[in-house]
This record gives structure tokens, C-alpha cells and sequence, in this order.
């Protein structure tokens, strides 16, 4: 069972991180809105609709996971990180989440 970090920042912003590695068997990748932020081969899903997509289908594949919540002060760093834009990834990271769709 696998730990994914929960981030909440203490101006409504919150975010699950979890690895490239870890959405690709979920085939999820193209449902993921541009709510999310995507840096350095890691998602952070937005609380508000992605978060519950992928909690959805990795319960569905793997059962419950572990979530670890943390607490940031202020605003998070979270929210410079680039907003998820499928059409904008490079091929490595589309071989990555096992896309077949092309830029």
C-alpha cells in the first residue's frame, strides 16, 4: 500500500501528490484537468475533482491507500508549478503515462 502526500495550503489551495509512475497503469492521464499542476514527473491533483479521480481508480485497482496530510503556511509553492496541459508534454513524459495520443 503506498503513501501519497496530501498538501494544504493555509489559503484554500490543496493538492495530492502522486508520480507519474504511479497514474500511468491508472490510464487516467487524459481526464486530468488543467486545475492540476504537473513538475518534475509528479502530479498535484487539485482537491476539487482530480484528487477523487485518481483516489477512484487506484481504490479500484490497488484498494485503500495511505494519505499522509501536510500543512503548509501561507500560500503553497504548489501553485507556481506549471498548470497540467496535456498538449504540452514532452514525449518522455507521454511514454511515461502511456499516452498514445501525439502533440
Amino acid at each position: 500500500m503506498q503513501t501519497f502526500r496530501y498538501h494544504i495550503d493555509s489559503c484554500g489551495g490543496a493538492w495530492l501528490e502522486v508520480s507519474d509512475a504511479v497514474v500511468a497503469p491508472l490510464n487516467i492521464a487524459e481526464k486530468i484537468s488543467g486545475l492540476s499542476r504537473h513538475f518534475a514527473g509528479r502530479f498535484f491533483l487539485d482537491s476539487h475533482g482530480d484528487a477523487k479521480l485518481f483516489l477512484d481508480a487506484y481504490r479500484a485497482r490497488y484498494g485503500e491507500p495511505n494519505i499522509k496530510h501536510i500543512l503548509e503556511k501561507g500560500e503553497s509553492a504548489i501553485n507556481l508549478f506549471p498548470v497540467y496541459d496535456i498538449d504540452r508534454l514532452n514525449d518522455r513524459t507521454r511514454r511515461a503515462l502511456r499516452l498514445n495520443r501525439v502533440a
